[in-house]
C-alpha cells in the first residue's frame, strides 16, 4: 500500500473486466455485495408510489380488458334486444328489426340476442322457434320481457287461452316497459273477446300509473280502441287524446301525430270532416317533434295543402327548394310523393335530365310521370336508356304493354302482358307490389289479380295479397266465390276482425254456417254496437233465423244516413223492413238501390222479401 493513500478508502477487489462481467452478466458475487436496503429505499420514496399504482392498474387492465370488453358488448346487445322487444310490442316492426340487427352486431352469441332472434322467427310463424322458447320458459331461463314476447306471439296468432296462461305465469318485479307491455296484452285479449270498450278503459286507466313515455303509448292505444267503437263521442275523445299526446315531449309524440294526421287527411271515424282548427293544431305541433323522417315532412306538406288548396303550388315549390340537393334516398321519396299527389311535371323537373338516364330508380319515377301525362312514345324510347338495364323484366314489359295498348298495338300489348305474367315468379315482393298497384291504377284488374295471386303464393306477402285480391273483386261477384278467399285470409290473419265480419255476412247470404255464424255476428256487434256493418250483419243473422222483429229492433235509435250507406247494408235494411211489415218504407229503400251493382245473393234477398208479401 502506498503510504500516501488514505487507509480508510475502500479498494476495489476486481479488475475492469470483472466489473463489466458483474454489470452485464449478473455475477452472483456482485449481487451479494449490493446493499439490500437499496430496493426498499426505492419503494419507500413517495414519488414512486404513483408509478406503482399506475403499473398495477395497467397490468389489471391488460389482464381483464378482453373479458370486460365482452361484458360491455353483451350488456349493450341486451339493451338493444330489449328495446327491440318494446318496438315490436308497439307495432313498430321496422324499428324492431333495426334494433335487433344492431344487437346482433354487438354480440351475436349473447343469450338475450339468441332469444330475441327466436322470438322474431316465432312472430314470423316459425313453430319450431316458438316450441324452443316455450321449452326454455318452462326451465325458468327466460326473462319477464321474453315471456311477454311469447305471449305477444300467441295473441297475434289468435291463441288467447295460451296467451292468458303465459301472463298468469309472470312472476317477480317488472320494469315500467314490461308493465306497459303487460297492459297492452291484457287489453288486446279483451278486444279479441269483443270487449273493445273495456280494452280502451284498461289502457287509459293504467296510463296514470306509468312513466311519462309508457303512459303516452298506453293512451295512444286506448285512443285506437276508442276509434274502433265508431261512435261520435268515442271518436272525439280519441282525437283529443292523440293531439294531447302529440303535444307532449315523449317518445310517443311522433307516433301520435302520425295517427292524428292520417285521420285528418282522410276523414274522422264518425264520417264527418275533422275541423280545420284540429288540422291547424297538428301543423303547429309538427315543427316541435323530434326524429321526424322525410315522409313525416311530406305528410305535413299534404296536411297544409288540404287545409288551404290555394297553396298547393307554393308548398311543392318549397319542397323542391328544400330537398333539391338532399341525399339521393330523400330526393327519391320527394319525387315519388309528387307523382302520388298528381304533380307529374314537377316530378320530372325535380328528377332533372341526367338522373333518369343513369339511375334506374329515377327512370322509374319519370316513366310513372310520363305515363300519367300519356307520353307513350317517349316511354318506349326511355326504356332504352342505360338505366333501363336495371329495370326488372316484369316492370319493363308492364310499361311496354301499357304503351302498346294506348298506341293501339293490341298484338304487341298481348305479347307484353304474357311476358309480364311469365316474369312474376322471378320478382321481389317490392316489385310485385309495384306492378299490382300500377295494374290497379290503369284498370287492368284481371292482370292485377294474377299479380296478387303470385303474392298469395309467398308466405311473406300472403296476407297483403289476399286482402288486395278481395278488394279488387267486382261488387257483383257471387258471395260463394269470395268465401274461400276470406277463409284463407283469416287463417293467415286471425286478428283481422273486419274480415271476420265480412265473412259472416257472406256466409249468411249463402246460408252457410247456420246459427254459429249468426252468433259470431252478434258477438262482433257487441264489440262495435254503432257500426253499420256490424248492425247489418247481425240483422241479417236474425232475419235468416226468422226473428224479423229482433232484426228491426237493432236499428232503433240509430242515426243512419241511408242515401250514402253502402248498397249491401241498404239491401239488408230493405229486407228487414219488408219482413217486419213496413212495406212502404221497404219500397222507398229498394228504390235507392242499383240492382246492377249487387251480388246474386243480394238480389235474391230482395226478391225473397218482395215475394213473401205478394
Amino acid at each position: 500500500m502506498n503510504k500516501d493513500e488514505d487507509p480508510n478508502k475502500s479498494i476495489p477487489d476486481h479488475s475492469a473486466s470483472g466489473q463489466l462481467e458483474n454489470e452485464f452478466l449478473g455475477d452472483e458475487k456482485a449481487i451479494a455485495h449490493q446493499d439490500p436496503s437499496l430496493g426498499l429505499s426505492w419503494l419507500g420514496e413517495s414519488k414512486n408510489h404513483k408509478l406503482i399504482v399506475f403499473a398495477a392498474i395497467a397490468l389489471l387492465f391488460i389482464l381483464f380488458l378482453p373479458r370486460g370488453y365482452r361484458a360491455l358488448k353483451n350488456m349493450r346487445a341486451t339493451e338493444y334486444a330489449e328495446e327491440s322487444a318494446v318496438a315490436f310490442s308497439l307495432g313498430d316492426i321496422q324499428n324492431g328489426i333495426s334494433l335487433l340487427s344492431t344487437a346482433q352486431q354487438f354480440s351475436p352469441g349473447s343469450l338475450s340476442v339468441q332469444h330475441s332472434v327466436e322470438l322474431y322467427n316465432a312472430r314470423a310463424g316459425d313453430m319450431n322457434s316458438l316450441a324452443e322458447l316455450l321449452k326454455q320458459m318452462r326451465s325458468g331461463s327466460l326473462t319477464a320481457s321474453e315471456v311477454l314476447g311469447i305471449a305477444e306471439v300467441e295473441v297475434n296468432a289468435g291463441r288467447e287461452k295460451e296467451a292468458s296462461e303465459l301472463l298468469l305465469s309472470l312472476q317477480g318485479r317488472m320494469g315500467k316497459k314490461e308493465m306497459m307491455r303487460l297492459v297492452l296484452l291484457q287489453a288486446a285479449l279483451l278486444a279479441r273477446q269483443g270487449n273493445i270498450s273495456l280494452a280502451a278503459t284498461r289502457c287509459l286507466s293504467s296510463a296514470g300509473t306509468m312513466g311519462k313515455n309508457e303512459s303516452a303509448f298506453l293512451r295512444i292505444q286506448g285512443a285506437l280502441y276508442l276509434l274502433a267503437l265508431h261512435t261520435s263521442s268515442s271518436s272525439r275523445t280519441a282525437l283529443d287524446i292523440l293531439r294531447d299526446a302529440a303535444r307532449e315531449k315523449t317518445e310517443a309524440s311522433l307516433p301520435a301525430w302520425r295517427i292524428a294526421t292520417k285521420l285528418t287527411l282522410s276523414s274522422s271515424p264518425d264520417g264527418g270532416a275533422i275541423s280545420n282548427e284540429y288540422a291547424v293544431d297538428l301543423l303547429k305541433i309538427f315543427p316541435h317533434l323530434s326524429n321526424a323522417l322525410i315522409h313525416d315532412h311530406l305528410t305535413d306538406a299534404e296536411l297544409e295543402m288540404k287545409l288551404d288548396p290555394s297553396r298547393d303550388d307554393a308548398v311543392v315549390k318549397n319542397l323542391e327548394s328544400q330537398y333539391g340537393h338532399s341525399d339521393r334516398s330523400v330526393m327519391l321519396e320527394v319525387a315519388r310523393w309528387m307523382n302520388a299527389n298528381g304533380f307529374h311535371a314537377e316530378a320530372i323537373s325535380f328528377a332533372g335530365d341526367e338522373r333518369p338516364r343513369t339511375d334506374t330508380d329515377w327512370l322509374l319515377i319519370v316513366l310513372d310521370a310520363k305515363t300519367a301525362q300519356g307520353k307513350w312514345r317517349e316511354i318506349s324510347r326511355m326504356l332504352d336508356f342505360p338505366a333501363g338495364i336495371g329495370i326488372p323484366d316484369a316492370v319493363r314489359y308492364l310499361f311496354l304493354a301499357r304503351a302498346a295498348m294506348m298506341l293501339g298495338d293490341q298484338a304487341d300489348a298481348d305479347d307484353a302482358w304474357k311476358n309480364v305474367t311469365a316474369s312474376l315468379h322471378l320478382e321481389t315482393p317490392e316489385t310485385l307490389a309495384y306492378i299490382a298497384g300500377y295494374e290497379e291504377k290503369i284498370g287492368a284488374l284481371d292482370h292485377a289479380a294474377q299479380t296478387y295471386r303470385e303474392m298469395v303464393s309467398r308466405k311473406e306477402t300472403r296476407r297483403l295479397g289476399l286482402s288486395s285480391l278481395i278488394r279488387i273483386q267486382p261488387s257483383t261477384v257471387p258471395a260463394a266465390t269470395l268465401i274461400p278467399l276470406y277463409e284463407e285470409l283469416l287463417a293467415n290473419a286471425p286478428d283481422f276482425s273486419d274480415a271476420e265480419g265480412d265473412l259472416d255476412y257472406l256466409k249468411l247470404l249463402t246460408g252457410e254456417g247456420g246459427p254459429q255464424v249468426a252468433s259470431d255476428a252478434e258477438r262482433l256487434l257487441k264489440a262495435q254496437p254503432d257500426s253499420l256493418a256490424r248492425i247489418s250483419t247481425a240483422a241479417l243473422g236474425r232475419l235468416k233465423s226468422g226473428d224479423s222483429q229482433g232484426a228491426n229492433a237493432l236499428y232503433a235509435g240509430k242515426s243512419i244516413d241511408w242515401p250514402v250507406a253502402p248498397l249491401p247494408w241498404r239491401v239488408v235494411r230493405s229486407a228487414v223492413l219488408r219482413k217486419a211489415g213496413n212495406t212502404g218504407e221497404a219500397d222507398r229503400m229498394t228504390a235507392t238501390i242499383d240492382l246492377t251493382k249487387l251480388r246474386p245473393e243480394e238480389i235474391l234477398l230482395l226478391k225473397e222479401g218482395a215475394n213473401s208479401h205478394n
